[in-house]
């Protein structure tokens, strides 16, 4: 029996992945015919890896599951995708087997990102490395210094990940793997522009685009077009991101690519709201949301409803906003992104700041602070913080919210965010104002007007002498 499904697994594979290189067997008669058998099968080809693991077929257990781990990526059964790589990989390792090794490290790598483990990818993606380096496998190696860097960025680990992918795109230059170097490129550029370097990251998007464009990849381009607007934005090139992202639209109509679209007019929105454009940026996401509820793209629909509500906000649509801000919420806790879900619960509670409920603003600002607090995402916290703040400051509990405007100061202070720093001093000195404590107001102020100096910052710095010298 096992003999059987090992073959026919294999066989299935190959003819599921003709199209993408692969050679056709002759055992089935089409791609959809070897889909429609792994469906047919899955449950008895799930079951026949630990049953051979148990039995000591040890070739089987991993010539199974690696037959059969492509199909279950694709259609999204991660338990069972997870479980049966276990199983190679401890297959892989009684016969002492490299090679089988190094790909079931590099099955679970996948998946356990898939199901954002992300801690257990890097371990894997690790011994997927050191295993590939063993057997001089040097395109294993360089994907998995990719698989590595993907997993670094979502821990928001953004040194480490720009370093993995520096890796993989070497070891892809030297193989003359090119769209393998574009991916990485791609990945570079994320990297670089999460961690605030979108000068850096625009020539990474670019040396991608160049690519993509001698490959004739037009989806890779597409991509690259996406990505380079984002970094526009994010300079605040706001005519030079609607320009690359009206591009990318163009190509994905007459590619009629749904999914890509949707991520396009997502961008195109925030492109948008660069410009002041927040109604044009509304209509954007709409069409973007629609797009991925209707693909079932969960994750991708969260984080749109939460652009949307911030398109809300910006168009003084206040309790729209919250709307969207809640459902992104709901989904995004749904699929275990907890750092946006922390994003959603804090732009509700800005929304309803929109609407002067400040009482109701309390429990989103400290919610928010204490998922970023759990994160380790120092920034997002203070900024939280900022906010409780200021709401604990319009319901008039002042020493609440001197204390917690404090610690905002302190860890914008320890993270090197001066010029943060300095707009929360500046609001904790009206805190200490509205409170009758002019001695600590004036301290905040100077406090403000020091920080301000070091960023260079001149508008703010004589904003702040200026009402300090009339109230104080």
């Amino acid at each position: 029996m096992l003999e059987h499904y090992s073959r026919a697994a294999q066989a299935a594979d190959s003819q599921t992945y003709a199209l993408m290189g692969g050679e056709e067997t002759g055992r089935f008669g089409s791609r959809d015919e070897a889909l429609r058998w792994f469906q047919a099968e899955r449950v008895n080809l799930t079951a026949a890896v630990p049953l051979a693991l148990s039995t000591g077929h040890y070739e089987h257990t991993f010539a199974i599951a690696g037959s059969l781990s492509p199909y279950l990526q694709q259609c999204r059964y991660l338990n069972d995708w997870a479980s049966i790589s276990v199983d190679a990989r401890h297959a892989a390792d009684r016969i002492s087997n490299d090679a089988a090794r190094a790909s079931a490290w590099r099955s679970l790598g996948l998946v356990w990102a898939e199901l954002r483990r992300f801690d257990d990818a890097i371990i894997a993606h690790q011994e997927c490395i050191s295993g590939c380096q063993e057997i001089g496998h040097r395109q294993g190696e360089g994907a998995a210094w990719h698989n590595l860097g993907r997993a670094l960025l979502e821990l928001r680990r953004f040194n480490d990940a720009i370093a993995a992918q520096q890796q993989a795109l070497a070891i892809f230059g030297e193989l003359g793997n090119r769209h393998n170097e574009s991916s990485a490129l791609s990945n570079i550029g994320l990297a670089l522009r999460l961690s605030g370097r979108a000068d850096e990251a625009v020539t990474a998007y670019r040396q991608h685009l160049a690519i993509c464009r001698d490959l004739g990849d037009r989806e890779g381009e597409v991509q690259a077009l996406v990505e380079l607007g984002i970094a526009f934005v994010q300079l605040r090139q706001a005519e030079n991101a609607i320009t690359v992202r009206q591009e990318a639209i163009t190509i994905l109509e007459e590619l009629g690519d749904a999914c890509d679209a949707g991520e396009a007019l997502n961008n195109l929105g925030l492109a948008q709201m660069g410009r002041g454009r927040f109604d044009d940026a509304v209509t954007s996401f709409q069409k973007s949301a629609v797009i991925f509820k209707e693909l079932g793209e969960r994750h991708a629909e969260g984080l749109i409803l939460d652009h949307l509500g911030a398109a809300y906000y910006q168009s003084e649509q206040f309790a729209n906003a919250i709307f969207a801000h809640r459902k992104a919420t709901v989904i995004l806790d749904e699929v275990a992104d907890h750092h946006n879900a922390g994003e959603a619960v804090e732009n509700t509670g800005v929304a309803l700041q929109g609407l002067e409920m400040f009482e109701d603003t309390i429990a989103y600002h400290e919610l928010s602070a204490d998922i970023f607090r759990k994160l380790g995402d120092r920034s997002n916290e203070a900024r939280a913080l900022d906010n409780l703040g200021y709401s604990l400051r319009k319901v008039e509990l002042f020493d609440d919210a001197v204390t917690v405007s404090g610690r905002a100061v302190a860890i914008f202070q320890k993270i090197g965010d001066h010029h943060t720093e300095g707009l929360t001093l500046n609001r904790l000195g009206l805190m200490f104002l509205a409170a009758g404590r002019k001695d600590e107001a004036r301290k905040a102020t100077e406090n403000a007007i020091a920080a301000f100096q070091e960023t260079g910052d001149v508008e703010d710095e004589r904003m702040v002498g200026r009402w300090r010298r009339r109230l104080l």
